[in-house]
């Protein structure tokens, strides 16, 4: 009968052949262990995003027309839709977040845009002060023919991020910070190959 204990070299080849499998399994394990989660989500649990926007799953379309500006390539856009009769409090600070969120970026600007759009015409001169502050091209009066039906399931006079082919992704509450809606769009700039 084979004792470890009657064999110092069998303890010694067991002893070297655990640490063998041991650096293996160190430097192995992580790359195994994040394929294994990659390939499937519900193992990780509630992470957490680090967005602080909201997301729109699926994202909804709007169609690229309404937000390319003539002669300008496609780019993503801070996106403002007025729905309420007058420019709250809440309206007039989301409004120069937009404007003080696209300065901020800087070189990155030229890829961005900022567009204003009023649910009908007649909220045109109720929000007059406000879009004295915002080129002709920047707001917009919805047009009859544009299906906006993915609007109406988003809350109303809210900030929302639209890529490049016109697609919702993300929406801001009141409580949004131009920090962190700065961050999520320098993100999504930098992830984007589009834009």
């Amino acid at each position: 009968m084979f004792h470890l204990g009657a064999h110092p070299e069998a303890r010694r080849l067991l002893r070297s052949r655990l640490y063998l499998l041991g650096l293996v399994l160190a430097f192995a394990g992580p790359l195994i262990a994040s394929v294994v989660l990659y390939h499937n989500p519900q193992l990780r649990g509630d992470i957490g995003g680090n967005n602080h926007g909201s997301l729109i799953l699926p994202p909804q379309p709007l169609g690229r027309n309404l937000f390319r500006l003539p002669d300008q390539p496609p780019r993503w856009t801070l996106l403002y839709h007025a729905r309420a009769e007058a420019c709250s409090l809440d309206c007039e600070a989301t409004l120069f977040m937009m404007r003080q969120v696209h300065k901020s970026l800087g070189s990155k600007r030229n890829r961005a845009q900022v567009l204003i759009l009023l649910e009908h015409s007649g909220l045109h001169g109720n929000y007059a002060p406000m879009l004295r502050h915002f080129s002709p091209d920047q707001v917009r009066v919805s047009p009859e023919t544009l299906d906006l039906s993915a609007l109406d399931d988003q809350p109303g006079d809210t900030l929302f991020i639209v890529d490049p082919l016109g697609n919702l992704l993300m929406y801001y509450d009141n409580q949004a910070t131009s920090k962190g809606i700065l961050a999520d769009l320098k993100r999504l700039l930098s992830a984007s190959r589009i834009g």
